[in-house]
């Protein structure tokens, strides 16, 4: 597994890009990396981008991570995920655990969905 974090100035996100296997320390590792991108350029939006990796999370191992975003960004952070339709559930669990922690996670299994939806204002 590997996973890229970048920031893209055109949205004003911080692009997190997983490709093969994903596991739980690979996203914590890579949530720590948006976190700088984000803290560096003063932005509040997340990019997620699954469509090529393979959720090898446990529920209760992604509960945990989702509903630690509430402690790790602000409340005003605004994360997209566009997910593997394969992984639907995880994303989907994922996605619930957000909102019941009042995070604000959207999911989506289309690219220009997700893009619209993050830059809006």
């Amino acid at each position: 597994m590997s996973f890229t974090t970048k920031a893209i100035n055109v949205g004003e996100y911080a692009l997190v890009l997983h490709e093969g296997r994903l596991t739980t320390q690979e996203l914590n590792e890579a949530r720590a990396k948006a976190i700088i991108i984000l803290e560096t350029n003063k932005w509040k939006r997340i990019l997620m981008d699954l469509r090529r990796a393979s959720i090898d999370v446990n529920d209760l191992d992604l509960f945990h991570f989702t509903a630690s975003h509430r402690e790790k960004f602000s409340p005003d952070i605004r994360i997209a995920v566009v997910g593997n339709p394969k992984d639907h559930d995880k994303t989907s669990f994922a996605d619930t655990v957000a909102h019941n922690q009042g995070v604000l996670m959207q999911t989506f299994d289309n690219w220009d969905q997700a893009t619209e939806w993050l830059t809006k204002n």
